[in-house]
């Protein structure tokens, strides 16, 4: 339960957001701002070593400032002139509303102490685990942005070119795309199917790619607008999709007033242009910096709601037997069914265990393929908030495996590898595998792996396991406090208070 002091700060915190002179412009008006505004910041942003990280942050930014806009806009007819100038700190002061109102929900599921002393406010996180963030973070940014490296060096376009739309659309439906994803699914909803869904996004990634192109000859930085009738007619020449399941998809991706989705996954926002006429804005930074993938399924998912989610297993569980192919000592094996003492039913499913016959060890593990993080705050944050939750889920399940193990090693051995006895001098270890967020938590001796992590410690170690688990049980692969990553206290007047909190900062550099 909240305090009546916890109450009134949240309650003072959003009317000071609520009361910006800004919400009085036109809502029209006010979106094509914010968005002019997110490009000039996207591009800055994009020039900096630290570049995949800070164009995430600033697109949480854009997410906030968005939904506040559509939210608190009296959608008058005032034009305020000045208002890109007012829009610099508006996005700094949104900034900061964004990490205090993530550090409330934080406290609000336990995860961080928050301490008020009337107008002196102190967040602090009480079960973060910063090098393993910072090592698992680091991974999906540097990953994300050689993707995005490699695309532009593939497209090659030429000074001034626009680009022929065909050609564009090909490399990205049946090259880039087919690169990048990690699904072999295919998904029917009410509408139209999953690659269909694909053709659409992808048409409207073109055309946004050849505007960006332009935009940087011309050293130019602008939203893009797209005439609705017009784009539906462009997309049926990519796609030769009728008309009535391009309205569909389109409509999907347009942003929703009141929707709980990040606007990256609606990245089309409707307005009306300067003749009153219905038109569509985007921005660049919305499809560059967005796992396609990723997005696609947390929107379908969130409209359609998709009952077998099974892919994501069977992709991870792919994706390591692909990794363990070059080692013969290796035994592999995945979804063990283990059993009750006291009944016929399933305590739990083994994920996966990994059985090495050179150095008689053996990793028993949960796999968890989650949905990706691309910010601090969100890796922070997002995952394992409640004990039934992500990562938290997977450390009790492998909590059960291991109490099963110790007290029935025989059968252990026998259900997983069909031996008679159980190995004598055996190395174990007992882990969580995780693709994509992992979060900070920590639970006893129980250790957590990112796949790329993984991948990296069998290649290092030539696939022996024994001295696999040597290293990651001394921690030595760990990234390193104010080297590697840091945080550092930070203090802000706002909303009537003087607020401080921690923020977690990361170097861009290889760790493993």
């Amino acid at each position: 339960m909240l305090s009546e002091e916890h109450k009134k700060f949240e309650n003072d915190i959003e009317l000071y957001m609520k009361n910006k002179n800004l919400f009085k412009n036109n809502l029209s008006y006010l979106i094509q701002g914010i968005l002019l505004k997110f490009e000039e910041r996207f591009d800055i942003a994009s020039r900096k070593i630290t570049a995949e990280t800070d164009i995430h942050h600033e697109l949480d930014i854009l997410d906030t400032s968005l939904k506040l806009a559509f939210k608190q806009c009296n959608d008058s007819c005032r034009k305020d002139t000045h208002l890109l100038t007012k829009l610099d700190k508006y996005f700094e002061d949104v900034q900061t509303y964004n990490h205090i109102r993530n550090y409330f929900i934080l406290y609000c599921n336990g995860k961080a102490d928050f301490i008020i002393n009337k107008d002196f406010v102190q967040f602090n996180y009480n079960q973060t685990f910063y090098a393993l963030e910072a090592l698992n973070l680091y991974n999906k940014l540097n990953r994300n942005q050689n993707y995005n490296k490699k695309l532009f060096e593939s497209l090659n376009f030429r000074k001034g070119d626009d680009g022929p739309p065909k050609e564009v659309y090909r490399f990205l439906r049946y090259s880039y795309l087919k690169k990048v994803r990690e699904f072999d699914n295919t998904l029917e909803f009410n509408n139209y199917s999953l690659d269909e869904f694909y053709d659409v996004y992808l048409s409207v990634y073109t055309y946004v790619l050849l505007n960006r192109q332009l935009d940087i000859y011309k050293n130019d930085y602008n939203p893009m607008y797209l005439d609705c009738e017009n784009l539906f007619g462009k997309i049926n020449q990519l796609t030769n999709m009728s008309l009535e399941k391009i309205k569909y998809i389109i409509d999907d991706l347009t942003f929703k007033t009141g929707q709980r989705l990040d606007v990256i996954c609606t990245p089309l926002i409707e307005i009306l242009d300067v003749n009153k006429k219905k038109s569509y804005i985007t921005s660049h930074g919305l499809f560059l910096y967005s796992n396609i993938e990723r997005n696609t399924l947390v929107l379908l998912d969130e409209i359609y709601k998709i009952s077998d989610k099974s892919f994501k297993e069977k992709s991870l569980i792919n994706e390591i037997v692909e990794m363990l192919k070059s080692y013969e000592n290796i035994n592999c094996k995945f979804n063990i069914k283990i059993p009750k003492e006291t009944s016929n039913e399933n305590l739990t499913d083994i994920d996966m265990v990994l059985y090495d016959k050179k150095s008689n060890s053996i990793i028993v593990s949960e796999l968890k393929n989650l949905s990706r993080a691309d910010t601090t705050v969100e890796h922070l944050n997002v995952q394992g908030r409640k004990n039934n939750e992500g990562i938290n889920k997977g450390f009790s399940q492998i909590t059960k495996i291991r109490e099963y193990f110790y007290s029935n090693t025989s059968d252990f051995f026998r259900r997983c590898f069909g031996l008679k006895n159980a190995p004598n001098n055996l190395t174990i270890c007992f882990t969580v595998i995780s693709k994509n967020n992992l979060g900070s938590h920590l639970y006893e001796d129980i250790k957590i792996f990112d796949t790329i992590n993984f991948e990296n410690l069998l290649k290092r170690h030539k696939g022996n396991l024994a001295n696999l688990i040597q290293e990651v049980n001394s921690d030595i692969l760990l990234p390193k406090l104010n080297n590697d990553y840091w945080s550092e206290e930070q203090e802000v007047d706002f909303a009537g208070y003087k607020i401080t909190y921690p923020i977690f900062k990361l170097k861009h550099k290889q760790f493993v």
